[in-house]
């Protein structure tokens, strides 16, 4: 019977011939290793859980973990990822402890963004809720009002971060080594720092928001900022999860539906406290909607 234990850093070579069984060609070694780097600082010493019959890993599930401050208070996240059990024990169950063995984590708020229709009927049975599943899709669609706005928009590292409040640098600074867009929306009413990805869909490019610093701000420009935007970036438009809107209306902007639902567990937040995609898979590894 294999043996559940915490994935290590020096696991990552046992554990890496399960992660090439996901199938992913655009990711490499290195970027899969990204899986067992302590990114932020925390204070946990492991990436996950894994199953072992004896040397040989047959199954992991990896976290992500963080710290944010929310409503003044730090509280601690993390992220699953990679969730994955070799087909010769697939049938006993296996994919269930690692779960369980996750879901003590009770004083975390554990975030699944790339549920599957597999694993979600085990989420529910096990406290998860439904996150979200819909984003907006946001188009740059020139109008009189768009060309008042007399807003601009940096990409510039440096000058970014001459804006950026102490808890948005530790963010851009934790986020830095990864291959994300950073850009700040500056206006007379105030800044937007907004983190996003490269993505496609049915082959063509768009751009993935991840976090959205200020959401007033970002409502209020968004429209004038994507005509530079996605110029800019070579983009057809941006994915934002409906969540982070928290309410704002964008002009034209179309709802999509994500195939997979995003699923959370917390004791003590709720889903109205959730309203990024920092410190997950979907900005360490890189992976589109």
């Amino acid at each position: 019977m294999p043996v559940i234990k915490k994935a290590l850093a020096e696991d990552f070579e046992r554990i890496y011939p399960l992660l090439q069984e996901l199938n992913d060609t655009t990711l490499s070694k290195e970027d899969w290793r990204q899986l067992f780097v302590n990114h932020c600082g925390g204070e946990e010493n492991y990436f996950g859980y894994a199953l072992f019959e004896g040397e040989k890993a047959v199954g992991f599930l990896g976290l992500i973990f963080s710290r944010r401050l929310i409503d003044g208070s730090v509280r601690k996240f993390c992220n699953m990822t990679s969730w994955i059990i070799t087909k010769e024990f697939q049938r006993r169950g296996l994919g269930r402890m690692l779960l369980l063995e996750t879901v003590k984590l009770n004083d975390h708020t554990i975030v699944d963004l790339t549920a599957t229709k597999d694993t979600v009927k085990m989420l529910k049975e096990n406290g998860f809720r439904e996150l979200e599943d819909n984003v907006q899709l946001l188009l740059p669609v020139p109008s009189i009002n768009v060309f008042s706005d007399r807003c601009s928009v940096e990409f510039d590292r440096g000058a970014i971060k001459n804006y950026l409040t102490e808890g948005d640098l530790k963010v851009h600074n934790d986020h830095s080594k990864f291959n994300c867009i950073h850009f700040m929306i500056k206006s007379t009413d105030g800044d937007c720092y907004v983190i996003a990805t490269m993505t496609k869909r049915k082959g063509l490019p768009f751009a993935h928001v991840h976090y959205i610093s200020d959401i007033g701000v970002f409502s209020r420009h968004i429209r004038h900022a994507m005509m530079k935007l996605c110029a800019s970036l070579k983009v057809l438009g941006f994915f934002v999860d409906e969540r982070f809107l928290r309410g704002k209306k964008i002009g034209y902007s179309i709802r999509r539906r994500l195939p997979p639902s995003k699923f959370f567990r917390s004791n003590s937040l709720d889903r109205g406290h959730v309203t990024d995609n920092l410190y997950t898979e979907l900005i360490v590894l890189n992976l589109g909607l």
